[in-house]
């Protein structure tokens, strides 16, 4: 059974295997690096405003400017300041994200 399994995940394809996300609107926490930083550039690859979601202003617009150069096709990232360890923090950037965006089609929590 597990080597069923292994053998559907080795075969997914981002390319093939995603839906056309154009017009949707996506925020993704964490995303400076890593999973998150991977996750941002491959969502925006399928059409998606992507919020990247940072406690770093300076380490996030220099995760945006890095995607831009390795290419995000015909999506936009932006960068969006948020600290999920600070509840009063997290409340404000979810006050501010309401007033940017009218809705959130996908929250990826990676941080």
């Amino acid at each position: 059974m597990i080597g069923c399994f292994a053998h559907q995940v080795s075969s997914f394809d981002p390319k093939h295997d995603l839906n056309d996300l154009t017009g949707k609107v996506v925020l993704v926490t964490g995303a400076n690096t890593g999973i998150g930083y991977h996750t941002v550039k491959l969502l925006a690859r399928q059409g998606a405003k992507v919020y990247l979601g940072a406690r770093n202003e300076t380490k996030g617009r220099e995760a945006i400017r890095k995607m831009i150069s390795e290419g995000i096709g015909r999506g936009q990232v932006e960068y969006f300041n948020v600290d999920l360890g600070d509840p009063r923090q997290a409340q404000d950037a979810a006050e501010e994200f309401l007033e940017m965006e009218t809705r959130l089609d996908i929250l990826s929590e990676v941080s």
